[in-house]
This record gives structure tokens, sequence and C-alpha cells, in this order.
């Protein structure tokens, strides 16, 4: 089975249930391709994909696991030496870091405006650490900061506003015949994300 999914998914969710699904069915392989860039389904004969955001003009299948929030945090430590920041507005002055797509466009331009950030990547694990080094608030995907909140080692600020919302699509090509062993791995992705991805 080809897959290909974006790094920051493949690194910190997927790789673990493409290991269950190897332990559970041990004679089939897989081949992850673990990139943020758009491949190739056909020159690269992949099976399934996993992308955030819907692709427009596409003949391939899309089927939404579920939506992803990007919220705003902050550690303890930055949070003491900063003025209280309970809405948008608050923001304005501090020191934000925000997420970016591949060509350098804001996830939210209207918030984008509104805080004026003082740092920017497409690099989600650079805005994390931006974030954990205590030099301010960070836009992060609520999954990808989901223990540091648990430990309470980052802490989501402004929580009535999310910075942006995005849906999580499994993609397939559109085929008449799925191998039996894809629409099994599918299946298995599909589920085990959703349960992972969706608040409990």
């Amino acid at each position: 089975i080809k897959l290909t999914a974006p790094e920051d998914l493949s690194n910190h969710i997927l790789a673990r249930l493409v290991f269950d699904f190897m332990d559970l069915y041990p004679d089939i392989k897989i081949d992850l391709f673990s990139t943020n860039s758009y491949l190739d389904f056909q020159k690269r004969q992949i099976d399934l994909a996993l992308r955030i955001g819907k692709l427009k003009d596409s003949s391939l299948i899309q089927r939404k696991v579920a939506d992803i929030e990007v919220i705003f945090v902050a550690t303890p430590s930055f949070l003491r030496s900063s003025r209280p920041l309970k809405e948008i507005k608050d923001l304005k002055g501090s020191p934000v870091a925000v997420i970016k797509n591949l060509l350098g466009e804001p996830l939210n331009q209207r918030l984008y405006n509104l805080i004026d950030p003082v740092f920017s990547s497409n690099s989600i694990p650079l805005v994390k650490e931006f974030a954990k080094e205590s030099k301010g608030v960070a836009t992060l995907p609520r999954f990808l900061c989901e223990e540091e909140l648990r430990k309470k080692e980052l802490v989501q600020v402004v929580q009535d506003e999310l910075y942006a919302q995005r849906g999580l699509f499994l993609l397939s090509p559109p085929t008449k015949f799925t191998p039996e062993h894809v629409k099994t791995f599918k299946s298995f992705v599909y589920e085990n994300l959703k349960s992972k991805l969706l608040p409990s």
C-alpha cells in the first residue's frame, strides 16, 4: 500500500496507526511518503493520501475525516509576564507566531492582520518551538500540542476564537476496483484518525 501524508501528521499520529495495522496484518507492506507536497497519484502509484483542506477541481475521491482546530497557545512562564490575553485584540502588540501554508499565505488573513505577528512559518515545529521557548503566543493544531496542554506545559489563550479550522481529508483515486487490503487499510486509518482527532 502506498500512502502519502503531511510530515507533522505522519510523525505525530499516522506512524503509530501504520505500525498498529502492520501488527494486525503482517503480510501487508506499506510505503509511506511523508511530505507536505502534493504528489501525483498516477505517477507514484499512490493508493491513499491524507491532506488538510479540500482540493478544488480534483477527480480524486475525498472523504472528510475530521476538522483540525488551530488554536492559540503559550507557556505559563510567558503568560505570567504578559498582560491578560482573553480576546484577539489583546494579541495586538504581543509577540505572536503563526502558521502559513506552502505558498506563504496566512491560514486566516483577517486575524493575521489584526494580530500583526512577529514570526511566521510553514514549519509547524518551528512555530511550536517559538511557544515552548516562551517567546510568545503561537498558533498550533490542537492535536499537535494535546500532550503539552494536558501537562500544562502550554496553555490555550483566546479560548473563544480559533486561528483556523481546516478539514482533514482521506483521498483515493477514482477506480472501479480497489484491492481488499487497501479497503481494509483505508477503513482502519479513517476510523482511528477520527477517534483521535475528534474531541472526546
